[in-house]
């Protein structure tokens, strides 16, 4: 659910980019895909595994799905990335409470936390951008874009773009 289908077609359309294109179709062959809001319904009754969207726990169609979720010990609830001070997610793994339409609930779920961060850290981040001699570097978004516009300068030219703004690549 969410932007993995948006990164799923993305992967699709160059699997030359990936280890293993033709696994990765095979693997997406059994998925069952959320187009609209009535099909998360449907994944609720139908689906053993749910991927969605909302790391932190503050928006997204993860709330709709914790929503429902949540008095049932039999499910659970698996975070994958940097949980930051304040976020939901953060507030799950020190409290075991979490907030969705301003009303704290407990989960009776299981709760795992796992460190697969998709994102680089900072000198990996400068390292890369100095590898494949990037002319230019786009950073979309970040806590700290201008210290890493202060790093990446020297190599390449560095665009911060503003929310909402949109430019052709």
């Amino acid at each position: 659910d969410g932007m993995a289908r948006a990164v799923n077609s993305v992967y699709l359309s160059a699997p030359e980019y990936l280890a293993d294109g033709k696994r990765f179709r095979r693997a997406l062959e059994g998925v069952h895909v959320v187009e609209h809001p009535g099909d998360r319904k449907r994944a609720l009754r139908e689906a053993e595994v749910i991927v969605t969207t909302g790391g932190m726990l503050d928006g997204g169609p993860v709330l709709y799905y914790i929503g429902e979720l949540y008095p049932d010990a039999n499910s659970s609830i698996f975070l994958t990335g940097y949980q930051v001070e304040g976020s939901n997610g953060r507030q799950l793994m020190d409290s075991g409470t979490l907030t969705i339409d301003e009303t704290v609930i407990r989960p009776a779920c299981e709760v795992e936390k796992f460190d697969f961060s998709a994102h680089a850290g900072h000198s990996d981040l400068v390292r890369f951008a100095q590898a494949t001699r990037a002319k230019t570097v786009v950073l979309m978004h970040g806590d700290q874009r201008d210290a890493l516009r202060e790093d990446l300068a020297p190599h390449a030219e560095v665009v911060l773009p503003a929310n909402g703004e949109s430019f052709t690549l």
